[in-house]
């Protein structure tokens, strides 16, 4: 036989059974029966590995489609045959046997009806909760302003399957004569899929996926200069002194340490937090660096010595079981009682980064143990939020500060992810946050005036929450939010608030001081912004995450060395200069540590939502290899992107995809695009440049999208804005307090590529003028 005739025989004798109902591991042959090699890819490997390995999607989440795709090869020659799989999510182990009762809460001057939702929920025999579809007779309510509570009769039973009708009232609290009576038809037994029999009008599948941390390096300029020295100041930490508050709260030997200082001090109330944020980063760096490596050492150490104390809580009696932190629980006792800032300083918001740095050191380092630990003071948290009344939740996620809790519905939620314990998910619950979620959700903004970094964690838990229960409440309150702060609520760098707190729309001259932007804003709106592109592959989001990462997040870094510090506020006001905290241990000090060691999590997307060919998203153009393993091929983007305006792609290997780039926002004009040498056409797509074709080994790519210099107005004042060229903003070196009239003078070149003269003034990216005083809004004279 030729070699085309041995493909073609070892495509057809390949038989892996039937497909259409698969519910065990699959046995796929890596060997034809006339002697080529096999080789194996999958859509979803979560689901089917490419190993055969066969894991069900959880009872109620319905049945998944995966397509499994043999690579046969002999000698040089190869061909592809794709399988269509159907995996059979597990069958329901529980019953139903109570309905959570439900609260809508309307809202002044609107007059339409209340249409009541599609769903109930239901608690199960076997713990936690789940929806259930619902249809309601009537399925409105007339709209009187007010809080309704829906009661369900009966609230319980103990037979195997819901009650065909239940009997319900509708009661406003404020207009007693507005009670309603109706009836919802439930299913007479549970469905098989859950998940399928909702609407799904605003309920996006998962789109696009991000590359593992270990995939996609970093490889020059500002982008590696700040993470070597990041890696740099990882390894001079005092691994003791991160665990000096946790031993001493939990009676242990301190090993002679020091303790840390700031708002990690012992006598600080907000101590213990800085710790989850060197895990993280800890995490990070040995995702990238390998299991071998120095980080990954340091974080085993960390997480053994962190067990060592939660043990040591435990077994002093003095402790709930579980619980884990740096201090006593009387904060979290005080805080149910409504104590407030700053006689307490939210323990729950250190109670995240806790537990949000031992899920990085499981999930992106492996280790077991993390894994572990965060169990257990997951469970202490369910436990003491199941003890309190909606009421009192509600009024303790209201407080400033005092109920700050970061992302611990985010936690709960991703806990949930690895573990499947519905006790986690139900705790997520626990920290909805009605005052932000319902005007959210409407697309209502009520943000002037409220802290920003309490609230944008709470977002991304949101979303969180949506990944894990498809609940479109949750993604369209994080979409609704993203879209409210970007156009209403940024700075020209991308940052957000002043003095901490979001101020009024599109009101920005005003607040120009030197206490604008704070960084752990940026960090979470980063976060909440890439997850959300997965759902959405928006090119806009993309636009955003870039403005904020090269004009805010990198020029946060103290370049002095590898001290890392990091900016707390970035000055606006005229003449402001950057401060780095390098030993108090704010904040922003925290996710500073993890800020320059995410430069590549937003960079490359891979399509996961096609099942005819592969799609390779470019976000960024940052200096990067990615390794596509799955499509054994490597793509490098080289340097020297923000000096000039274009950049040279190289793939290492050979492979058919499709390829997008972004067209930036901001471009005026036609990018241009060249393939060894030669102009290539290309075809517009969702702000992409779609180019799809048979990548071969050594190609190299060319993508073009000029610089030129702009003014950007501000939305309350058209005579005052920044400069920018192409995504850096052009900051003018300066420490003079009053407005620069440069904003209609046309800058001029330097010998150096990214400095330019602008009348008697120096324009710098922001990342430039590090330990420089600078103007970042101008004034235009008209």
């Amino acid at each position: 036989m030729t070699t085309e005739e041995i493909l073609l025989n070892d495509a057809k004798a390949i038989y892996i059974g039937n497909l259409n109902t698969v519910d065990a591991d699959l046995e796929l042959p890596c060997k034809g029966e006339y002697g080529s090699d096999i080789t194996w890819k999958s859509s979803h490997p979560n689901l089917i590995s490419e190993a055969g390995q066969v894991t069900r999607p959880r009872a109620g989440t319905g049945d998944r489609e995966v397509i499994l795709t043999a690579l046969i090869q002999n000698g040089e020659d190869s061909l592809e045959r794709s399988y269509k799989v159907t995996v059979l999510a597990k069958k329901p182990d529980w019953t139903a046997v109570y309905l959570i009762p439900m609260q809508i809460q309307t809202i002044q001057g609107q007059t339409d009806d209340i249409v009541l939702p599609g769903t109930v929920i239901t608690k199960k025999n076997t713990g936690g909760c789940t929806a259930l579809p619902v249809s309601w007779d009537p399925p409105c309510v007339k709209n009187v302003p007010g809080i309704y509570q829906v009661a369900y009769k009966p609230l319980a039973w103990t037979q195997p399957n819901l009650p065909t009708e239940v009997t319900v009232h509708i009661i406003n609290s404020q207009d007693q004569d507005s009670a309603v009576s109706l009836t919802a038809l439930l299913p007479a037994s549970l469905p098989t899929s859950l998940t399928a029999s909702r609407s799904q009008s605003n309920s996006p599948a998962p789109r696009l996926l991000q590359f593992t941390p270990d995939k996609v390096s970093i490889d020059g300029g500002i982008f590696a200069e700040n993470k070597d020295r990041m890696l740099k100041y990882l390894l001079t930490v005092n691994d003791d002194s991160m665990l000096y508050n946790f031993r001493k709260a939990a009676s242990l030997d301190t090993k002679g340490a020091k303790p840390l200082t700031g708002w990690d001090a012992p006598e600080c109330l907000l101590k213990g937090h800085t710790t989850g944020h060197y895990l993280s980063a800890l995490a990070l760096a040995a995702c990238c660096e390998g299991n071998e490596s120095i980080y990954q050492k340091k974080l085993c150490y960390m997480v053994h010595e962190l067990a060592e104390c939660q043990n040591a809580m435990e077994s002093s009696g003095n402790f709930q079981e579980g619980f884990l932190s740096g201090y006593s629980e009387e904060q979290f006792d005080s805080l149910e009682q409504y104590m407030t800032y700053p006689s307490i300083w939210a323990p729950y918001y250190t109670l995240h980064k806790i537990m949000a740095g031992l899920l990085d050191s499981y999930e992106y380092s492996g280790i077991k143990t993390a894994l572990e630990i965060v169990e257990k003071i997951g469970m202490w948290v369910y436990k003491r939020l199941s003890a309190c009344s909606d009421e009192q939740r509600r009024r303790m996620w209201s407080m400033y500060i005092a109920g700050e809790y970061g992302g611990m519905n985010e936690v709960m939620a991703r806990l949930y992810r690895f573990s499947l314990k519905p006790e986690y998910i139900l705790a997520a619950r626990f920290f909805d946050n009605d005052l932000l979620i319902y005007p959210m959700s409407q697309k209502i903004d009520t943000l002037p005036g409220i802290h920003a970094n309490q609230h944008i964690p709470q977002i991304v838990g949101l979303l969180e929450l949506y990944s894990q229960t498809a609940e479109s409440k949750y993604y369209t309150t994080a979409y609704n939010f993203w879209e409210i702060v970007t156009k209403s609520h940024t700075f020209s760098i991308g940052g957000i608030g002043e003095g901490e707190l979001f101020q009024d729309a599109d009101i920005v001259t005003k607040f120009l001081t030197d206490k604008t932007a704070e960084s752990c804003a940026s960090y979470n709106m980063l976060k909440l912004t890439s997850r959300l592109f997965g759902y959405t592959a928006a090119s806009q989001m993309v636009d955003y995450y870039e403005r904020t990462l090269y004009n805010h997040i990198v020029a946060t870094h103290d370049q002095s060395g590898p001290t890392g510090g990091s900016t707390y506020f970035m000055p606006l006001k005229p003449g402001g200069k950057k401060e780095f905290d390098t030993d108090g241990n704010t904040c922003c000090h925290g996710t500073g540590l993890e800020n320059h060691l995410k430069y590549n999590e937003m960079i490359y997307h891979r399509d996961i939502s096609q099942n005819d060919h592969d799609i390779l998203y470019i976000n960024l153009f940052i200096p990067s290899t990615l390794d596509w393993t799955e499509k054994g091929i490597k793509i490098r983007q080289s340097d020297g992107y923000l000096e000039h305006g274009s950049v040279k792609i190289n793939i290492e290997g050979t492979a058919r995809f499709e390829l997008r780039l972004r067209i930036p926002g901001w471009l005026e004009g036609k990018p241009n695009l060249f393939i060894n040498g030669e102009e290539a056409v290309y075809t517009r797509q969702e702000g992409y440049a779609v180019i799809k074709r048979e990548f071969c080994d050594s190609d190299a790519i060319v993508w073009s999208t000029p610089f030129i210099f702009r003014f950007e107005p501000s939305p309350d004042d058209p005579s005052i804005g920044s400069i920018a060229c192409g995504p850096l903003l052009m900051m003018a070196e300066s420490d003079g307090p009053g407005l620069l009239p440069i904003g209609g003078i046309v800058p001029e070149k330097t010998q150096h590529p990214l400095i330019f003269s602008c009348g008697e003034y120096t324009l710098k990216p922001n990342y430039m003028l590090w330990d420089n005083p600078y103007h970042a809004y101008v004034c235009n004279p008209i």
